[in-house]
């Protein structure tokens, strides 16, 4: 099967690629040795790691940045990182 992305996938693009491969949410926890909500969450956008999307995307057969373009903004907040103050 060939996918073809045209611009940042949605949660809803997906879920739909992992149905026309067959693939659900919990052969994936499976595969990837995580638990199904983890997979959920990554592909819900709502928390996730860079090694999941990683892992995801491949499956998927795209770039992770374009399966998970939320992740990847530029201007996410990091973890554990602090806004700098700015003197005015």
């Amino acid at each position: 099967m060939t996918i073809t992305v045209k611009g940042p996938m949605t949660p809803d693009d997906i879920q739909y690629i992992l149905r026309r491969k067959g693939i659900t949410q919990k052969e994936l926890a499976d595969r990837f040795g995580v638990n199904e909500m983890s997979v959920s969450r990554a592909i819900s956008g709502k928390m996730t790691s860079e090694p999941l999307t990683k892992k995801i995307a491949k499956v998927l057969g795209i770039s992770h940045r374009d399966a998970f373009p939320g992740y990847y903004r530029k201007d996410r907040p990091r973890r554990g990182r602090k806004p700098l103050a700015v003197n005015q």
